[in-house]
């Protein structure tokens, strides 16, 4: 996650630039900085708070063929030649 974070602050010219809910719906504000140990109290709170909930707060995975559409990497596709 610091890897990542830091790779993301790099990319934006020294900003993080993360878009946050601000007000009402449709409007953002924008973090610029956050540090490695926000990060990771920010994901420690966040499994604090998932763990009661089903599957430990794993979401679970949709798939098209869930709603009954095609897979979609197999849609289109045409014969080689």
């Amino acid at each position: 996650m610091t890897a990542s974070h830091r790779k993301i602050v790099e990319k934006r010219g020294g900003n993080l630039v993360a878009p946050l809910p601000k007000g009402r719906i449709g409007q953002c504000g924008y973090l610029h900085t956050l540090s490695a140990e926000d990060v990771h109290l920010a994901i420690a709170d966040d499994a604090a708070l998932c763990a009661d909930y089903p599957r430990g707060g794993l979401g679970i995975d949709a798939y098209c063929r869930d709603v009954g559409l095609e897979d979609p990497s197999t849609v289109g596709q045409t014969a080689p030649a």
